[in-house]
């Protein structure tokens, strides 16, 4: 419930992948005095976390990687993210930023239709707050290289532009960014 949460004081993230505690650790991250905070839009006081799989193996998951205070304020939701109704669920309207990572590329030979699936999480999600200008962050994952290069260097259709300010990226790509030039 919106009531328990509170507008602008939760975050979402649509999949458990392998970088999904990693997201939601930055996601908890405090801004330090008048710095900037590059790591998350708001102050999030919750993570809806967003999931296919079983809760429990999740949760088992995250415990690996985030602390027990952080753990309690990730909220596992059992759902498809190509739901209609279960992204409506979720109250993007009230939401600090939203990332789409889909689930596990790794685990089962992974997802082979992964970057498909996003973009059709992502034109849920514009359906569902519409095609007023809104300054909600969506991030999107892609899998594949190809996919991302597309996204990367080419206009997004305007009524998702119009809709959340959208951030592919790719793990690998960033990955190879902070090992190549750091």
């Amino acid at each position: 419930k919106v009531r328990f949460l509170g507008k602008n004081k939760f975050a979402v993230v649509i999949g458990a992948n392998e970088i999904a505690a990693s997201v939601i650790r930055n996601l908890f991250s405090q801004k330090e005095g008048n710095e900037l905070n590059y790591k998350a839009e708001g102050e999030n006081q919750y993570v809806i976390l967003q999931t296919s799989r079983k809760a429990e193996d999740v949760r088992a998951e995250l415990m690996s990687h985030l602390a027990e205070s952080e753990l309690k304020r990730v909220i596992i939701y059992n759902a498809l993210r190509d739901s209609d109704e279960e992204i409506a669920s979720l109250h993007l309207e009230h939401a600090t930023e939203i990332y789409v990572l889909g689930e596990s590329t790794f685990l089962d030979g992974g997802e082979t239709y992964h970057d498909t699936m996003n973009m059709e999480c992502l034109e849920l999600i514009r359906k569902h707050l519409g095609e007023v200008k809104s300054n909600l962050t969506c991030h999107v994952m892609f899998e594949y290289q190809t996919t991302f290069s597309v996204f990367q260097f080419s206009e997004i259709s305007n009524s998702i532009r119009n809709s959340v300010v959208f951030k592919p990226f790719n793990f690998y790509e960033m990955w190879a960014q902070k090992v190549l030039v750091g």
